[in-house]
């Protein structure tokens, strides 16, 4: 067989169709390459911002609990203890009971 009977004639006009379908694929892949690019960022940035917001929340906390640990065996931290669940008071002390204005049954 006859190698150059297995040519293709590509015309002027077949050459330039390939070229600009060459020319859009490649546009069409730099395209979506740099779109993928932005979102990938953008969700690295929301996970940064998210992760930034939790460490503060982080660090607050962690100053509160070292303020509290720093209260911890003193009379005053014995009292507000005693207090809050306990419910003691000094003799000397009244109480008041504080209604909404609400009426009950009791």
């Amino acid at each position: 067989m006859d190698p150059s009977g297995l040519r293709i004639r590509v015309t002027e006009e077949g050459r330039r169709f390939l070229l600009r379908l060459l020319l859009g694929i490649f546009i069409a892949a730099f395209i979506f390459s740099t779109a993928r690019f932005f979102i990938q960022r953008q969700k690295l940035l929301d996970t940064r911002d998210r992760l930034i917001a939790l460490i503060e929340e982080q660090q607050t906390l962690s100053k509160l609990y070292e303020e509290e640990l720093s209260r911890v065996g003193t009379p005053e931290y014995y009292e507000y203890m005693a207090r809050k669940y306990f419910g003691y008071i000094y003799p000397d002390e009244t109480i008041l009971i504080v209604t909404n204005g609400e009426e009950s049954d009791e």
